[in-house]
């Protein structure tokens, strides 16, 4: 197998950036091609490398174009056209139907919602949805996609998967793209598609807590990312029965942690899975395996929920 260095999917960017990464796992196996993920520095600075069947650099970011621009919001259970607000009022109807019938959304649905258990003040939405306000992840979904798909985005799509993968997946404003064209989709300076669609913000968020910056230390999410980050929902399905919290979650002080393991060694998205299920067990029984994790921040009225940046999961002293 050949091994490709996915600089750009490092510490700096997590939990976007692991969860990138395992979406890139979860994309590739899905399209039959042998591969596995393991991560340098797993204990200090992890970065993520690739081991893949038959590829390389400029093959991994052309197989991703084309998954761009083929998908389709049925992979992920929405139905195109759908306002909204309705779309997200039959999502849990939609859950329960689609597990029963086995469509390849329903474990897309199953991690963003638990279809088996409402709390009696609505759907149990995953922690990963971090839409908030009068928005929805229908919406927001709706918007990236657009960027990924529209004309513009055609002849940066492959810039765009260059830079998050081998570059970083936050990234500053492109001066070039900037003078070119200011409202492109994917780079302009305009406030474009986030982790989270707040779009009355003036900047985009970084992995940490969402502050304002200002000219080019602004920092932007890739829409590119976030799609890759989507293909890793399923790795983080609400178990059967009550619980508010999905597998590879914990939660410490009234706050829900997203658990990112890093192992030093390449696995299989199976075994993957297997390790964010079981979570500080896992890293507890193996030495090659390094648990970070990031905490849900959620403020005011006004604040949009975001993950803050990641921390290992063995330095944390929760009392």
């Amino acid at each position: 197998m050949a091994r490709i260095e996915l600089r750009g999917l490092n510490l700096h960017g997590f939990p976007v950036a692991a969860l990138a990464a395992y979406g890139l796992l979860r994309v590739l196996t899905e399209k039959g091609i042998a591969a596995k993920l393991g991560f340098d520095e797993a204990e200090t600075l992890p970065r993520a490398f690739l081991e893949a069947e038959g590829m390389d650099e400029r093959g991994l970011v052309k197989l991703l174009c084309r998954h761009a621009l083929e998908a389709d919001p049925k992979r992920y259970g929405m139905e195109p056209g759908l306002p909204a607000r309705e779309q997200d009022d039959r999502l849990w109807e939609e859950a329960r139907r689609q597990l029963r019938t086995g469509e390849p959304a329903a474990s897309f649905l199953v991690a963003y919602l638990n279809p088996w258990w409402q709390d009696g003040k609505g759907f149990v939405w995953s922690p990963l949805d971090t839409t908030g306000g009068n928005q929805s992840f229908s919406e927001f979904l709706k918007k990236t996609l657009k960027a990924l798909q529209g004309k513009k985005a055609r002849g940066a799509l492959e810039a765009a998967f260059q830079r998050v993968l081998f570059r970083d997946v936050l990234l500053p404003p492109d001066p070039i793209l900037q003078e070119e064209d200011p409202d492109h989709p994917l780079f302009g300076d305009l406030p474009g598609v986030k982790w989270h669609p707040s779009q009355k913000r003036s900047t985009a968020d970084q992995a940490g807590v969402a502050r304002e910056e200002s000219g080019e230390l602004t920092l932007r999410i890739s829409p590119a990312a976030v799609l890759l980050a989507w293909e890793a929902f399923p790795l983080y399905p609400f178990p059967p029965g009550r619980s508010r919290l999905p597998l590879g979650f914990a939660e410490r002080n009234s706050t829900p942690w997203i658990l990112l393991p890093t192992p030093a060694y390449p696995v299989s998205l199976d075994l993957l899975r297997s390790l964010i299920a079981l979570g500080p067990r896992a890293s507890e029984r193996s030495d090659d395996l390094t648990l970070w994790a990031s905490p849900r921040h959620k403020g005011g009225i006004r604040d949009y929920p975001v993950f803050m940046d990641a921390q290992r999961w063995d330095s944390l002293n929760f009392s």
